[in-house]
């Protein structure tokens, strides 16, 4: 008997090769969103630092060219979150649609590994019917012979 040859192997083989490097990359494009994001508070913790050395400084000392570098400070921070901010949108959407096409992955290698699988049940009926057959025939041969030498 002939082993069971699953007819797409090497797409299915592909297929998980493809959805394997869409998982790694959609990992890829969250480590960089989360890095991103974990800067953007970095920068918020800095600014609520800020805006409370100001309203000491303010209260105590009157030293206005630490104030007004302060100032320019937290001023230059709400330019880059602003900018971060966009960066984090543009690393979700990229993540997004990284988690988008790995969805459509695992459902084609599914697909396809739920083919192999009705495959080889079928396989494995044929064999058994197969196995039945001969030993059907074997059966009937014993049969006839027996007979013939009863006679």
């Amino acid at each position: 008997m002939k082993k069971f040859k699953y007819r797409v192997e090497s797409y299915l083989k592909y297929s998980r090769h493809l959805r394997d490097n869409a998982l790694k990359e959609m990992q890829k494009a969250l480590g960089i969103k989360n890095n991103l994001i974990s800067k953007l508070e970095w920068m918020e913790n800095e600014m609520k630092k800020s805006y409370l050395l100001n309203s000491e400084v303010g209260k105590s000392i009157s030293d206005i060219h630490f104030i007004n570098d302060n100032n320019s400070f937290m001023t230059m921070l709400k330019d880059q979150m602003a900018s971060l901010s966009n960066e984090i949108r543009k690393a979700e959407e990229v993540y997004e649609d990284r988690y988008h096409k790995l969805l459509e992955l695992q459902k084609q290698v599914k697909k396809l590994e739920l083919h192999k699988e009705n495959e080889f049940n079928k396989y494995k009926n044929k064999m058994k019917k197969l196995v039945q057959k001969q030993l059907d025939d074997i059966n009937s041969i014993k049969v006839r012979r027996n007979n013939a030498e009863s006679v």
